[in-house]
């Protein structure tokens, strides 16, 4: 799995040919926008409550749910200092843990961690 993932080529195959339709929401039949829902829940819950959510995520190890709740965070609030130490910790993260198997994701992960640590340094 040096160059991809059996996960990524599996997922490929299932979208390739059973389609974009997955059956799991009224919303995938409609332009729906996930990010202007997560800015909603965001502007709901807060920052501060984001954020700790997003650590907890982190700190049991759920370091895309982290980076997820991150991206939503970053989409309203990018200058907060505490998110770009998060969002670097959770790159950092998969990094250390699987993620400098695949050329690919090892590519990805490398950059993202240095733009976040590059940030959080600010």
């Amino acid at each position: 799995q040096g160059y991809g993932k059996v996960s990524w080529a599996v997922r490929t195959f299932w979208e390739e040919y059973v389609g974009w339709f997955k059956l799991r929401s009224t919303t995938e039949l409609y332009p729906d926008s996930a990010d202007a829902a997560l800015a909603e829940l965001l502007d709901a819950a807060g920052v501060d409550a984001a954020l700790a959510k997003a650590e907890e995520a982190l700190t049991r190890g759920d370091a895309p749910l982290a980076i997820r709740l991150g991206e939503a965070i970053a989409a309203s609030s990018l200058e907060d200092p505490r998110l770009r130490g998060l969002m670097a910790r959770a790159h950092r993260y998969l990094l250390e843990n699987g993620g400098d198997q695949s050329f690919w994701e090892h590519g990805w992960l490398v950059t993202e961690l240095a733009r976040w640590e590059g940030q959080a340094n600010d």
